[in-house]
């Protein structure tokens, strides 16, 4: 998800090491922030938004503000971690050995790509916005992402180990898989000149299937 080329190379060992934190916490008043926080971050960018801007689209005095941020960078980091938080109980789910894994990995892409749609704006700015974090924060949101890539990864090796999927690199498989997912997300201005959410949706997700080794 992150566009983070060369300083999420120097952060990897940092991700792994906190890829156990526990959930991120967020109290009704710091996702009333949150929530006036993020339209700003999207219109003007994080550097252009100033914590001034952030209080009066709250409504709070600057003094009560800080009572529930710790500084602008905590409270990008807190607004990309809820909505990482916001996926998880749509895509953290594991195999079932007892059902074919081709339609788990089918159902996985798709329900995946409609959550990113509701929210595009918002993981939008999670990608253009995450190299503001710092090395206290960043390293925490790459865990958590490597967390979702983790989901792929299991079900890719569910396939391998049933016989339903050729011997493969998983790691690879699986984040072309989660390329595939966010790609809409992305790049879907572009695309809506020429297809609409479904269509897209059946397309993407034969086109996986395809890369797919699948034994049969």
């Amino acid at each position: 998800m992150s566009q983070l080329d060369a300083t999420s190379a120097g952060v990897a060992q940092d991700a792994e090491a906190k890829e156990e934190d526990p959930l991120v916490l967020i109290s009704e008043k710091q996702l009333h922030v949150i929530e006036a926080a993020t339209p700003l971050f999207i219109q003007h960018g994080f550097h252009e938004t100033n914590v001034r801007m952030i209080a009066d689209a709250a409504n709070m005095p600057m003094g009560s503000l800080y009572q529930y941020i710790q500084s602008k960078e905590h409270l990008l980091y807190l607004a990309a971690m809820h909505v990482l938080q916001q996926v998880n109980p749509v895509i953290m789910r594991h195999p079932d050995p007892t059902r074919p894994i081709r339609g788990q990995i089918a159902e996985l892409l798709a329900d995946y790509i409609r959550l990113l749609d509701r929210n595009r704006r918002v993981f939008k700015m999670v990608y253009r916005e995450t190299a503001s974090l710092g090395v206290d924060t960043q390293p925490r949101l790459l865990a958590a992402e490597s967390r979702l890539i983790e989901v792929w990864v299991e079900h890719v090796d569910a396939g391998i180990q049933s016989g339903e999927i050729s011997p493969c690199n998983g790691k690879v498989l699986s984040l072309n898989l989660q390329m595939f997912a966010h790609s809409w997300s992305i790049k879907g201005w572009w695309l809506k000149r020429y297809v609409d959410l479904d269509t897209y949706l059946d397309e993407q997700v034969i086109n996986a299937l395809r890369m797919i080794p699948f034994t049969k």
